[in-house]
């Protein structure tokens, strides 16, 4: 399967934005991405500073496409719309609990739509139908909070508010953000836009050891939520790459046809921290066969982007292309599969791996 195949799957359900609006505060800076100065991709990343293998067996499968959280110690991994339970495992990769269960009891969920951690309540919460479930670091269920959102992801802030991702869609009216209070109350509604884009599950919060941030990768704007609030904080500028200006005007398929046909930019992660930006950027050329995948990363210090075009013989199975979050001392957290010596991914593990890279060793 090629990477624009692989990486473009869900296309058909559209659901993203090209631009933000709404409560937030728009104080953001403009960042340009220039593919001319592009540096080649550096095997360091191929030798990275830990690799902390998953226990794997039978009842231990780990999905595709799964998203890595982070606290007291423990990894808590989970994958949107999966049938299977999260799981937590300790720092050296060895399986400790699953979160709940899955079913139709009061206390169990039918489905993970997304997963976030209350640290200061040391809970896991898991989104699934109007409800989400709450349950102790050791899989107890400690109760649920109805929100009552027809919600594809979502996020908790430092002070417990729900912040609910409604994408495009016209049941919500404009609104594609709103936020709740820590029990899922007071609701208020953000990021309005117009637009005929149908809904899709992506995970569009970071919700690691940095900022948590926010970002739909059909825009080309992100945010971070702090004290509160959603603020713009950067608008990326795509030379030759913008959106299409009908993306939101057209129907539905119409909109998956229009982009096959241009050239355009796709956000497909974004995590900050008080040093970097760090970005996965996809761009679709017309010309080409297959999209090509960069890392963006801004340095803040030195006012300074520094883009590195990913190599197109890597797996597409490979840590290098899932990034999780960054660390506020610079260390990116990736999930997937390890390579070997061949530069193909190691096909002795069963379960991917956690991969620790200091961002540094990317620049």
């Amino acid at each position: 399967m090629g990477k624009k195949s692989f990486i473009l799957i869900g296309m058909i359900l559209l659901l993203m934005s090209c631009k933000g609006g709404g409560k937030e505060n728009d104080k953001s800076v403009i960042l340009s991405f220039d593919t001319s100065k592009a540096l080649d991709f550096k095997t360091s990343l191929l030798y990275p500073e830990k690799i902390i293998h998953l226990d794997f067996s039978d009842s231990i499968l780990i999905d595709k496409n799964a998203y890595l959280l982070y606290d007291d110690k423990a990894f808590f991994i989970y994958s949107q719309g999966s049938p299977n339970p999260l799981m937590r495992f300790d720092e050296k990769g060895h399986f400790l609990n699953y979160i709940g269960k899955i079913g139709s009891a009061p206390d169990e969920y039918n489905l993970v739509g997304d997963a976030c951690l209350n640290k200061q309540e040391k809970k896991v919460e898991v989104l699934s139908g109007n409800y989400v479930y709450r349950y102790d670091y050791a899989g107890v269920y400690v109760d649920k909070l109805e929100h009552r959102q027809i919600a594809f992801s979502f996020a908790i802030d430092e002070k417990g508010n729900h912040w609910f991702y409604l994408g495009n869609n016209s049941v919500n009216g404009n609104a594609k953000m709103v936020k709740m209070d820590a029990q899922c109350h007071k609701s208020q509604k953000l990021l309005e836009e117009k637009s005929k884009l149908l809904p899709m599950v992506e995970s569009n919060f970071c919700k690691g050891l940095g900022m948590l941030t926010f970002r739909e990768s059909l825009s080309h704007d992100v945010y971070e939520i702090a004290d509160g609030e959603i603020k713009k904080s950067y608008s990326l500028d795509f030379p030759e790459y913008h959106l299409p200006k009908k993306l939101h005007e057209v129907p539905p398929m119409d909109a998956v046809a229009l982009l096959r046909r241009s050239n355009y930019a796709r956000v497909m992660f974004y995590a900050e921290n008080q040093s970097y930006v760090f970005l996965q950027v996809l761009l679709n050329d017309i010309n080409e066969e297959d999209s090509e995948m960069y890392y963006w990363i801004y340095q803040k210090f030195f006012n300074k982007n520094v883009v590195i075009k990913l190599d197109k013989t890597i797996p597409v199975d490979s840590y290098i292309y899932y990034p999780q979050f960054i660390t506020e001392d610079n260390k990116l957290y990736f999930m997937g599969f390890v390579l070997n010596e061949e530069r193909n991914t190691d096909i002795s593990e069963e379960n991917p791996s956690i991969v620790v890279v200091d961002i540094k060793e990317i620049l």
